[in-house]
């Protein structure tokens, strides 16, 4: 019999599906590495497994991994701009909340030169290019410690 994990990452929606209305607690199952997941379905980058997760999971959306990324550090990962659009503008998440080293998922689109992404969180947020963004966040560090 597959996992939720396995579901997940072959993107097996159906099988996600089954598991889920069979036992609804797994949403909040952790990986071998302590990653939820929801936090997996979202690095897919699958929209739909996503909009499921987000829609009829019992899955809260503040779930963070140790590190303090959210579903959206996850989806841009994936390089997916609907995934992340949806993320964005359903959810309420931000490009530019940072992680516990001030990475946020606008950065994550940059260093992985995924252009349409890193293009829609730079208009969904007015937010100058990502280079400034990582050097301010950079001398915020640099000025609390």
């Amino acid at each position: 019999m597959i996992t939720l994990k396995d579901a997940i990452y072959l993107e097996k929606i159906d099988e996600v599906k089954r598991i889920l209305e069979e036992n609804p607690p797994l949403i909040d199952e952790v990986d071998e590495d302590g990653v939820l997941m929801a936090l997996l379905a979202a690095k897919t980058g699958n929209l739909n497994l996503v909009r499921y997760i987000v829609e009829y999971s019992r899955a809260s959306m503040n779930i963070t991994d140790k590190n303090q990324k959210n579903m959206l550090h996850y989806a841009a990962m994936s390089g997916n701009v609907a995934t992340c659009k949806y993320l964005v503008e359903r959810v309420g998440l931000s490009p530019l909340s940072g992680d516990i080293n001030l990475l946020t998922p606008y950065e994550i689109a940059h260093e992985n030169k995924f252009f349409d992404l890193e293009e829609y969180f730079q208009e969904e947020t007015g937010a100058p290019e990502c280079i400034r963004i990582r050097r301010l966040s950079e001398w915020v560090k640099i000025i609390i410690w």
